[in-house]
């Protein structure tokens, strides 16, 4: 059985301000820490599945920049192929955090280079698509880019798990009607250990 995983979503730096607290509207503070750690729901899923040891590929958007070059290390650090993952003109994704000592997280996020992406990222390589197990996506990324994602998926025999979030609504059309689901904002989740009977040390 064909057992390498997919992902395909967002890569972004996250820039984190650890402050005494968080600053009022008008405010400036001194941070008390500052951090760089790749992100971006789809970055982080691909690095984790690859760190438990699975085979995993991304396909995503960064920039030529130097976010961009220390996304694409980390994820090839942690072992994912990260050869369907696109330079773009456009500046990389950027997340800015703050928190603050009580544990308040305050965040705005920077789409860049992942808003660019679109059904002509999708790769058309066909040893690609039969190597897959299982595909992942999120809601960080266009939904036309997810739903030509789904397609290829499905055109394979190639099972999707959308992780829906950040919640909002999306096409009735993703849902298969052979399938129940409680709500648009609530997934099951399921240890990739156990898709993939990844035996975890």
């Amino acid at each position: 059985m064909s057992s390498a995983l997919l992902v395909a979503g967002a890569a972004n730096l996250d820039r984190m301000m650890t402050m005494e607290r968080i600053p009022e509207p008008g405010e400036t503070m001194l941070a008390l820490k500052y951090e760089e750690h790749p992100g971006g729901k789809g970055g982080n899923q691909a690095a984790a599945a690859a760190i438990w040891g699975q085979t995993v590929y991304f396909i995503g958007r960064v920039g030529r920049d130097e976010p961009g070059e220390i996304l694409r290390n980390a994820l090839e650090k942690a072992g994912v192929n990260t050869n369907f993952l696109i330079e773009s003109s456009s500046s990389s994704g950027i997340a800015l955090d703050f928190i603050d000592l009580e544990g308040t997280y305050q965040a705005a996020v920077f789409a860049g280079a992942n808003a660019g992406l679109s059904a002509a990222d999708v790769p058309a390589d066909e040893s690609l698509w039969e190597s897959l197990g299982f595909t992942v996506i999120q809601l960080e990324c266009p939904l036309a880019f997810n739903e030509a994602i789904g397609q290829k998926s499905r055109e394979y025999g190639v099972p999707v798990l959308l992780n829906a979030a950040p919640a909002f609504d999306f096409p009735k059309s993703w849902w298969d009607k052979r399938n129940t689901f409680h709500s648009k904002r609530l997934i099951s989740l399921y240890s990739l250990s156990e898709l993939f009977d990844t035996k975890c040390a």
